[in-house]
């Protein structure tokens, strides 16, 4: 989970610094001090739910078919250091 919060920071960070670089020297009135904090804010969000959903996908999909009965409940037989 950590991974997958560290690469939607990441990502929207990069996001950030581009999209000055990308735009140049034209005006954008957008792309003033404001509206780059609430777009990054927003593409952080997006991200974040992405990538954490990926995540919970892949972990109960792994866990479903290494045999797991009891995955939602959490117990340690389905923790992947116990096998």
């Amino acid at each position: 989970m950590a991974a997958a919060i560290g690469t939607a920071v990441l990502v929207a960070v990069l996001y950030a610094v581009l999209t000055p670089l990308a735009i140049g020297d034209a005006f954008e009135p957008d792309l003033l001090m404001m509206g780059l904090t609430l777009g990054l804010t927003w593409n952080l969000l997006d991200h974040l739910v992405i990538f954490c959903m990926g995540f919970r996908r892949w972990r109960s999909s792994s866990a479903r078919s290494s045999g797991c009965r009891d995955f939602a409940a959490g117990t340690p037989s389905c923790l992947p250091c116990s096998r």
